[in-house]
């Protein structure tokens, strides 16, 4: 899956160009994008994933883990980027913009990104036993020092990997259709998408100068989990 993606190169399938009207926040939209394709690209020539496409988009080097992006959110969109359908990846580039500047305050993004892979995952198999224990690790956790840091410290270390591959996985072999996984897939990096922008995220965490928790607790100090 990630993994792939991240070692693997495989030149890019046939797509439309997406549309250079598209405008960013950091300015036009450079005359010759990228054609978006499964996998990691060597140069823009070959094509680009969702997230090559994105750095390219921001003006940075050209890479699958562009600064500009929290890497729980870049994870996501590589990964719905190499599996939906060509028709499917075409409508990706739409998001392109809406990820650049999504790259602070990682414990509230990986809050996000698990709670609506969980919400998506639940809705195709709620018997789920890992769904549901993520779902309530995911809960806020009331004004409590303790099971504040408790409930943090249980979101930063939960195998996001493991909880993506399952929701994928539960999303191609439970919603008939090619068109309606991809338009299930995109609906969860959507989600995302909207939620990161209408939270109020704060500064980095992981510089220590986040908001303080509940009751006064100071920057949370995470590991450097992804």
């Amino acid at each position: 899956m990630d993994e792939n993606h991240s070692t693997h190169h495989r030149a890019a399938p046939t797509a439309a160009n997406p549309s250079p009207s598209l405008s960013t926040r950091t300015g036009t939209v450079p005359p010759v994008m990228p054609v978006l394709g499964r996998g990691k690209h060597r140069t823009p020539r070959e094509g680009a994933c969702l997230m090559e496409y994105v750095s390219v988009l921001a003006g940075s080097d050209f890479t699958d883990r562009p600064r500009c992006t929290a890497p729980a959110v870049a994870r996501l969109a590589r990964c719905v980027n190499d599996v939906v359908s060509t028709a499917g990846r075409e409508q990706l580039a739409r998001r392109a913009p809406a990820l650049i500047g999504l790259h602070r305050a990682r414990l509230p993004m990986r809050r996000i990104v698990l709670a609506e892979l969980v919400r998506e995952g639940l809705r195709h198999d709620p018997g789920s036993v890992l769904l549901r224990t993520v779902e309530r690790r995911c809960r806020p956790s009331g004004s409590s020092v303790r099971r504040w840091v408790r409930t943090a410290n249980l979101v930063l270390f939960t195998d996001s990997r493991q909880v993506l591959g399952v929701v994928l996985d539960t999303v191609r072999g439970r919603v008939p259709g090619a068109e309606a996984q991809d338009e299930r897939l995109i609906a969860i990096l959507d989600a995302v998408i909207t939620r990161a922008r209408a939270d109020d995220l704060g500064p980095d965490v992981r510089s220590g100068r986040g908001r303080p928790g509940p009751a006064g607790v100071p920057p949370l100090q995470t590991a450097t989990v992804t």
